[in-house]
């Protein structure tokens, strides 16, 4: 997903990160397992994770702002 001058992305293994478009370089990375491919909402990224949890972080640094955990198993994207 490209936001501005970032692309958010994420993969199976570990996610979401923040690259940046200009020079590729990394801005931020994520450590979820299983993480869906992240939503903007505002100043938040929101995706899911295998681990059935729902989860909001910052654009800005990738810092948790809430984690949701849902019954039953992998949450898809939101």
């Amino acid at each position: 997903m490209i936001d501005g001058d970032v692309i958010y992305a994420a993969a199976f293994g570990e996610g979401p990160a923040a690259v940046r478009v200009a020079d590729g370089g990394v801005a931020w990375r994520g450590r979820w397992f299983g993480s869906t491919r992240p939503e903007v909402a505002g100043d938040l990224l929101v995706f899911g994770t295998s681990d059935g949890e729902v989860v909001a972080v910052r654009k800005s640094d990738g810092g948790a702002e809430w984690l949701a955990r849902l019954d039953g198993g992998a949450a898809y994207p939101p």
